[in-house]
């Protein structure tokens, strides 16, 4: 937890020093994603028991991650700065 405090208190001070020169910073937590890992590690039971507990019914898979990353390295980017954007479906 102390790793992660510091990391989004480390996302804010980048966020507001780059901003001016068109530097954006932010942190993406992914949750439970549909890796070849975790569909080969984990207990199908669990996965359907944590899937049930997701709003949008689903995991999350590599490219939903992927995605959002991609578009916040993008110039298409061009005001989202300093946030921290769970990948979760909703949970």
């Amino acid at each position: 937890m102390t790793t992660k405090a510091g990391l989004h208190g480390f996302n804010g001070a980048l966020a507001v020093e780059l901003a001016s020169e068109g530097i954006f910073s932010n942190v993406v937590l992914p949750g439970l994603t549909l890796t070849e890992r975790n569909l080969r590690d984990l207990p199908a039971e669990m996965l359907q028991n944590f899937t049930s507990s997701i709003p949008a019914k689903r995991l999350g898979t590599p490219d939903c991650v992927a995605s959002l990353i991609t578009f916040l390295g993008s110039t298409a980017n061009t005001f989202v700065n300093g946030e921290i954007i769970r990948v979760t479906g909703g949970k």
